[in-house]
């Protein structure tokens, strides 16, 4: 299956806000939106994984539905809403035994396992399939039917949002579906773009396991930006709010919203430097957030110029682990870290100015 992509226009005149993977996570998604005061003066893109995880994705999917009635709201299909799809589709790029793990492992966070239970049916064995897609098509045919109408990326001017990450720019059309959805560690792959390209999927703690934050990464050299905070994945995970330059080259404005388990009932993390006086020195990154306060691993420059230091961990967690490479800051910017750029050591780095510039992922 190919990738369906869909162009939009982003209006200068209005508010552009990004979230992904809300994970039926309703109470942070409402929360959310609340902190941002979203409204109907601001467009809102969701790029997918509303569902799964969680014991909450059907109502949580109702809520876009009726969101989506009332506001402008653009949402894109992510791998996990396409768990439901393939299954009811009968569709052949997840096969069966997933299925059968999905459903013994995840019970009633599977949104099929929830849907089923609301029919008096179970999902216990493949024999009870046939019958649960039959009663599943037909119960629940507006939910469905929302979710086959959403594409897989939408382009507008100087964005490119995607729910895991694309490989080039051009003929977008040809990707296939199911990769553009479930592109596993996208930041690490080296690709550089002229738009920006806004991703969720990988929940940025994974890149970075010596930073304890789920604040999104911004990479201003190669156009990518990824705001998965972790939301119902980590026990310290997050549910962010990007919020876009309302022209193209300036700085993304302020920090992302944010709603965590760690403030009650919901707060804007702001991550506040503490820069040392002296070129090299350590500093920390303090994130306000109910009182506590992480160090980091940062670098304050001589320049002026934040960059985030290689990983030198070396911690172990039983599962393999994105790493980003040994980073470098990029002299041209200059200020706080909202208008920094960190980019791998050894590649180049021309200024822009103007509209979004940089190397084109091909």
């Amino acid at each position: 299956m190919k990738a369906v992509v869909k162009q939009i226009e982003i209006s200068k005149t209005r508010r552009t806000l990004a979230l992904s993977d809300i994970h039926g996570n309703l109470p942070f998604l409402r929360g959310l939106l609340d902190k941002a005061g979203f409204g109907p003066e601001d467009d809102l893109f969701i790029l997918g994984d509303i569902l799964e995880k969680s014991e909450g994705s059907l109502e949580t999917l109702r809520f876009i539905m009726e969101l989506s009635e009332k506001y402008t709201v653009h949402t894109l299909l992510g791998n996990c809403d396409n768990i439901t799809l393939a299954f009811i589709d009968g569709r052949d790029e997840i096969p069966e035994a997933f299925f059968e793990y999905w459903f013994r492992t995840r019970k009633e966070k599977c949104t099929l396992v929830n849907m089923a239970g609301l029919l008096g049916l179970e999902l216990t064995s493949p024999n009870h399939y046939p019958a649960a897609r039959k009663a599943i098509a037909e119960r629940f045919r507006p939910e469905l039917d929302f979710l086959r109408g959403l594409p897989h990326i939408f382009l507008s001017g100087d964005y490119l949002f995607v729910h895991g990450g694309v490989p080039r720019e051009n003929d977008l059309e040809e990707l296939d579906a199911y990769g553009v959805m479930k592109n596993d560690n996208f930041l690490t792959q080296g690709h550089s773009f002229r738009r920006w390209v806004i991703a969720g999927h990988t929940p940025v703690t994974l890149y970075r396991e010596d930073i304890p934050s789920a604040t999104p990464i911004i990479d201003r050299c190669r156009h990518i930006v990824s705001i998965d905070g972790g939301c119902n994945l980590k026990l310290d995970g997050q549910l962010n709010a990007l919020i876009l330059p309302r022209e193209p080259g300036e700085s993304f404005p302020g920090w992302p919203m944010t709603a965590s388990r760690s403030t009650l009932p919901w707060t804007t993390r702001n991550r506040r430097p503490t820069p040392s006086t002296s070129a090299g020195a350590t500093a920390s990154w303090r994130c306000w957030s109910g009182g506590r306060s992480f160090p980091g691993a940062a670098m304050w420059r001589a320049a002026g110029s934040w960059t985030s230091s290689p990983n030198t961990s070396g911690r172990k967690t039983g599962r393999p682990t994105a790493r980003i490479p040994p980073t470098t800051a990029c002299r041209w910017r200059r200020g706080m870290p909202s208008a920094s750029c960190v980019k791998p050591a050894g590649d180049a780095c021309a200024k822009r100015t103007g509209s979004p510039g940089g190397t084109s992922g091909g």
